[in-house]
């Protein structure tokens, strides 16, 4: 298989065309904040319409280009500009239809307000596109402003990439000069945005303002500098005015030396870190190759040299088997941006970056994140694993369809029909052979962050099952080693809490710790007093010395498997806490051994896919709120029961719990069983047992 155009419709669009919904995601702050804002991985784009109204054509009087050549079959080697590739899409004949709804997504989305950018709280209040982050209100008084002004310069980047890119795309589509006014406008705007990210991302982590020496680049910085490069490119010189293309240049040049000079003097905390695998380390160093292969490499051969060098550290740091440090959502942020990189920089002439190992496998580990019944699995800080999320970072598989030609990239955009992607690389990842794409494997295991991936087959109403354990490299993670999802027919039985907003002052709690996931807990707590120091003594500390859990699988095939996950150095009041989990297509068993450093209650969740109140969501059905019964060790829900037994008397309630799982902010029922007393060790055997056919509503 060719890595990049093999065939019809294989010249590769620029990797930071992002025109999907991914494009409303943005990262945390730092490792060390509390949680995801939902704002972060709500989609930006306007919600897919359903029924049977015309596509809005391309205008007749558009103006013709002439000797622009069709998709065609070609050299593996021969990239193509953004620009190019937007004129060749306009003439395809079989691209029409498709064209047309990416300027008719543009056209409805010329009702936005531009991005302006906010210099006080009280101008920031009146940015309607902008999530307000609840810690704007909660930060230090003499951070505040400061805080919020600096996150939401991140918080407009990814909206305003995705707006300039769109515009100009259905600019050249069309021809219709509303489009370009749009974005010169943007761009107008935009160029006044100097620093780029202003100091302040990081004082809410840090509890304190911003030194003198400020922050440093972060996010925006590389975010933004993309959008300049990848519109400017879409454009034809004469569409922008010089003096805009002037100050866009010395905007960037600025932005260069800012970016080396930050690194250099170990500014940023992330640098000071060397957090490689970070994606605050690779944003700011991919906006600096695209940056400076668009200034030219030769006038800044050692800054270009500097950030491909910083990036291919980041992708060595990753999984030999394509798994990301940060999970799902932080990679496609990361991989995005250094995909828009390792494309410009191959149009130079350098394939450095296109050509890593990393790039090639990171779409089968992306792939193995899909679980049956549109789940997804969602360890790690996930905005993206919230059901039905794969429409949010469907573009990455088309992007890597095209780009890199992945087959199972290719397999994925046409094995779900019902995640469209109205972008050009949308566009040409289904112009590809469907005869090329390859199915990811069924199961696998991802050493790098410990975990392990299973399903019986790739129909939508499979068997699926994911088990967490716990690596050293582990980052933006949760306390969650030992965790278990399992679905059965695409119904999920057992799940965890998901990953909620940053400033949800209560994520610690519901959804990073022990309490959000299906693992043990010693000794008991006051759910509504209990502080993080509590958090971390009933279970995982997250620190060096407590992250290790290694996963042993005694066997493991497209008919089940059984693995054995060891947490014995996880919890600081366990000597030993041992589970084994073995399961097929519609039974599991898990057998927890438990071994304390002193006598201690021992708590043991398992969170269901049993909705507290009714789940509505725009893609599916809903699910009703469920009937459970609980006697004598025995839950019974619809079509199926979870039994357990003890070697030490034990007690069980079912609670309601809130979960990014089922959909935003849903509620979910969890079935909480602990020793009746303190115990120094406790053996239980849980089994969950699911009639074929009865998976009820899901």
């Amino acid at each position: 298989m060719p890595n990049t155009l093999v065939t019809i419709a294989k010249h590769l669009p620029l990797a930071a065309l992002i025109l999907s919904v991914t494009t409303g995601m943005s990262p945390a702050p730092s490792e060390s904040d509390s949680a995801p804002n939902s704002s972060d991985y709500v989609a930006s784009s306007t919600p897919e319409k359903k029924g049977t109204e015309a596509l809005p054509s391309i205008p007749a009087d558009a103006p013709a280009d002439e000797g622009i050549e069709s998709f065609k079959a070609g050299n593996p080697a021969d990239l193509k500009p953004s620009r190019e590739l937007l004129l060749m899409a306009k003439s395809d004949p079989s691209l029409k239809e498709k064209c047309s709804a990416l300027i008719g997504r543009a056209r409805e989305s010329l009702e936005k307000p531009l991005m302006v950018r906010a210099y006080s709280l009280d101008e920031l209040r009146a940015v309607t596109r902008l999530h307000w982050d609840e810690r704007y209100d909660t930060a230090d008084e003499s951070f505040r402003e400061t805080f919020a002004l600096g996150r939401s310069d991140w918080m407009m980047a990814p909206q305003t990439y995705n707006d300039c890119v769109m515009f100009a795309s259905a600019y050249v589509l069309s021809g219709e000069q509303v489009f370009l006014d749009r974005v010169l406008a943007q761009l107008e705007e935009s160029s006044t945005w100097e620093p780029l990210q202003r100091s302040g991302w990081n004082s809410y982590a840090r509890k304190a303002p911003p030194t003198a020496e400020g922050d440093g680049v972060w996010l925006t910085t590389g975010r933004m500098l993309s959008t300049f490069t990848d519109t400017l490119n879409m454009l034809a010189e004469e569409d922008v005015p010089p003096e805009l293309r002037a100050r866009i240049k010395t905007l960037m040049q600025n932005e260069v030396e800012r970016i080396v000079d930050d690194f250099k003097s170990n500014r940023p905390w992330y640098v000071r870190a060397h957090a490689i695998h970070s994606n605050q380390w690779a944003l700011p160093l991919a906006g600096l190759v695209n940056a400076t292969v668009y200034l030219g490499r030769d006038k800044y051969p050692e800054e270009y040299e500097y950030g491909v060098e910083g990036l291919i550290q980041t992708l060595d740091a990753q999984g030999e088997k394509g798994e990301f440090i940060e999970g799902v959502v932080y990679s496609v942020a990361t991989i995005g941006e250094i995909l828009s990189a390792a494309y410009n920089s191959a149009l130079d002439g350098d394939r450095r970056l296109i050509d890593h190992p990393f790039l090639k496998n990171y779409p089968v580990w992306l792939a193995n994140q899909i679980q049956p019944g549109e789940y997804i699995v969602n360890p790690f800080d996930n905005g993206f694993g919230t059901r039905y999320s794969l429409r949010r970072f469907i573009n990455m598989f088309s992007r890597m369809a095209v780009m890199i030609g992945s087959p199972q990239a290719i397999w994925v955009r046409n094995h779900f029909p019902e995640c469209p992607d109205s972008s050009l690389f949308g566009m040409l990842s289904l112009a590809l052979p469907a005869s090329e794409g390859i199915a990811p494997p069924l199961y696998n295991e991802f050493p790098k962050n410990a975990t392990v991936v299973w399903r019986d087959s790739w129909d939508k109403e499979a068997s699926g099952f994911w088990m967490r354990g716990g690596s050293p490299a582990d980052f933006h993670d949760h306390m969650d080693r030992g965790h278990v999802s399992f679905i059965v027919e695409g119904r999920a039985i057992l799940i965890e809490a998901g990953a909620g907003r940053y400033g949800n002052p209560n994520y610690l709690r519901d959804y990073r710790s022990i309490m959000g996931h299906n693992v043990l807990q010693v000794g008991e707590v006051d759910m509504e007093s209990v502080t993080k120091e509590q958090l971390f003594a009933a279970g995982q500390p997250r620190e060096e010395a407590h992250r290790v859990a290694p996963l042993d699988i005694a066997w493991l095939d497209e008919e089940g498997g059984c693995i054995t996950a060891d947490m014995s150095t996880v919890y600081p009041a366990a000597k030993e806490w041992v589970r084994t989990v073995e399961w097929d297509t519609h039974n599991l068993e898990a057998v927890d051994e438990v071994v304390l450093e002193n006598p201690d209650t021992v708590i043991f969740r398992w969170h269901l896919g049993a909705p507290a109140k009714d789940v509505r969501s725009r893609y599916g059905p809903t699910l009703p709120k469920a009937d459970l019964t609980l006697e004598d060790g025995v839950l019974k829900g619809e079509g199926y029961t979870l039994s357990f037994e003890a070697d030490q008397p034990v007690t069980a309630e079912i609670v309601a719990a809130p979960d990014y799982t089922l959909w935003f902010s849903s509620e979910h029922y969890c079935l909480v069983i602990r020793s009746k007393e303190p115990v120094a060790s406790l053996n239980l055997t849980t089994r969950i047992e699911v009639e074929p056919g009865a998976s009820g509503h899901h």
